[in-house]
């Protein structure tokens, strides 16, 4: 019963898929079966072939081709576009350096669908040229039958099974799957459960197939129930498998590779990023730039200021992952219209979206608008010291949303039982960004009003170990009130207060995914901004 359970699970999210959405799961399938040398070839001089990979059988290695499909094959599709494309990546031996053109070739054509009416018998007439004319293997067909099979018994299958730890995984698996099904899932939850696969006790190749699969299933149901935000959510936890295993791999032929993975996983977030802000800008200039008026629901008062925190992170990311100067001129003039209109983007609700305010300055600072970013850092301060003078304070990264809801709104009333706060992490986020934006009149007002209001600002350094990956690392500082200078002095000294003094210069992860890859890691875990790190951000 749980076979055929997830076999319809994996069979809706193919037929869901499109084309290069699933570059990705094939490239972590064919690790997980004992492919090597794997490249994706897919361009403008692909010449038939989407993937070239290697596999040893019988001894020999054989060199293998894949043309990827998103759906059905028609006919018509069939002979007018696959059939050449098919028949060019089986003779051709141009496409990559590591093709061998000496070694024995397999061409085979994933579909996430299937052959439909004659296209089946389209392929049977060209594998019969093939053997005749050519003296070439028959194509062979991966088709949604046949993946479905392979990602079951190579991925999740095969991993959720094997012991009871895997029996109540594969429950939690589902119970998810239920709730993205709903539209009911949250950020936490996708990554609470996405944490399993940074355990060494999973062979390292089905870790990076599973989180690929499940990233890729929840992002599916997560974007079909409106759930954007949690398909990028599902996307960050495969960036974070993929980080993980570039970190702990010494081999440089295999962080080769996995950098080559990462690049499609940024390539597939980015498309989600853009989506997502193309969706938001339609809504908000139809409603006048007045996002209040298109949030629904009877918590719209908390609703409001989450979104803001949300928009301001997409629109940071993409800021830092664009290439073309216009597309960037245009996601920060976007970012300077809706900070400058809507109050709640410096209306943190809680420490959990104190990192919401990080990319989106950085940005501004990068493309020439610190003053606007010092005037949002202004409000972002005033909106804290007044809810830690005039009430509770902000919730701390681990509340639950009915616990921040209750520190932020429930200090008027003495049936809530709501102890006030001290501490806050944005607090620190705030101060660290002030020195950085370089206003010495800034800076001094907001850390003379932080300790006038007694907040004791709360940082946790991640050291340049796999701590960089996980919440609970044993290895990781909390500084529990931080102590802030009183005067600006220049960011780059790092000696403005006690924690940047001893925080790593840099990491050795941001050789390979520059320094936005971590910036994406503070995105899913929360508790972390990696100051410095800034400097090379925006230089």
């Amino acid at each position: 019963m749980q076979d055929s359970m997830l076999a319809n699970v994996l069979g809706a999210y193919l037929d869901s898929v499109k084309e290069r959405e699933f570059d990705l799961p094939l490239n972590t399938l064919l690790r997980a079966l004992g492919f090597y040398d794997i490249h994706f070839t897919h361009g403008n001089v692909e010449f038939g072939k989407d993937f070239i990979a290697k596999h040893v059988e019988n001894g020999i290695a054989i060199q293998y081709s894949f043309q990827s499909k998103a759906g059905d094959v028609s006919q018509s599709n069939w002979r007018d576009v696959i059939m050449q494309q098919t028949l060019e990546s089986l003779l051709s031996g141009l496409s990559h350096p590591s093709f061998d053109k000496g070694a024995p070739r397999q061409a085979v054509l994933v579909i996430t669908g299937k052959m439909l009416g004659n296209a089946a018998l389209g392929l049977q007439e060209l594998n019969e040229t093939i053997k005749q004319k050519y003296q070439q293997r028959p194509v062979l067909v991966w088709d949604r039958e046949t993946l479905t099979q392979l990602l079951e018994t190579h991925g999740l299958g095969g991993i959720y099974q094997t012991n009871a730890a895997g029996f109540l995984k594969y429950g939690k698996f589902y119970q998810l799957y239920g709730k993205a099904l709903e539209g009911n899932i949250s950020q936490r939850e996708i990554e609470d459960h996405s944490r399993q696969w940074l355990e060494d006790a999973i062979p390292r190749d089905k870790r990076l197939l599973c989180s690929a699969i499940e990233s890729n299933v929840f992002a599916a149901q997560c974007q079909a129930n409106g759930l954007v935000y949690g398909a990028i959510t599902s996307h960050l936890t495969l960036i974070r498998t993929i980080m993980h295993q570039i970190y702990t791999t010494s081999n440089h032929t295999g962080v080769e590779q996995l950098r080559e993975i990462y690049s499609l996983e940024i390539a597939n977030l980015k498309i989600i990023l853009v989506q997502y802000l193309a969706e938001f800008k339609t809504l908000w200039d139809e409603s006048g730039n007045n996002l209040c008026s298109i949030i629904p629901g009877s918590n719209s008062i908390i609703m409001y200021s989450i979104h803001c925190a949300r928009i301001m992170e997409v629109v940071g990311i993409l800021y830092f992952l664009e290439v073309e100067k216009a597309e960037r001129d245009m996601v920060v003039s976007f970012l300077v219209s809706f900070i400058s209109q809507e109050p709640g983007c410096a209306h943190v609700p809680s420490d959990y979206y104190a990192i919401s305010l990080v990319l989106p300055v950085l940005s501004l600072c990068a493309s020439g608008h610190r003053d606007i970013a010092e005037g949002f850092l202004h409000r972002s301060a005033v909106w804290l010291c007044d809810r830690y003078q005039s009430g509770f304070g902000l919730a701390d990264i681990s509340a639950e949303p009915y616990d921040e809801i209750a520190t932020l709104f429930g200090y008027p009333f003495e049936f809530i039982k709501v102890r006030p706060r001290k501490n806050s992490f944005a607090a620190s986020g705030i101060c660290d960004l002030a020195v950085f934006v370089a206003n010495a009149k800034l800076y001094t007002d907001i850390v003379n009003d932080i300790k006038a209001v007694k907040i004791f600002p709360q940082y946790w350094q991640i050291p340049d170990t796999e701590s960089l990956f996980v919440l609970d690392g044993e290895d990781i500082v909390n500084y529990p009130n931080v102590g802030y200078i009183d005067n600006h002095v220049p960011f780059e000294s790092f000696t403005f207060a006690e924690h940047i003094k001893h925080e790593p210069r840099s990491f050795s992860i941001i050789d390979h995914t520059k320094p936005i890859g971590l910036l994406l890691i503070m995105l899913l875990l929360r508790d972390r901004y990696f100051p410095t790190l800034w400097l090379l951000l925006t230089k």
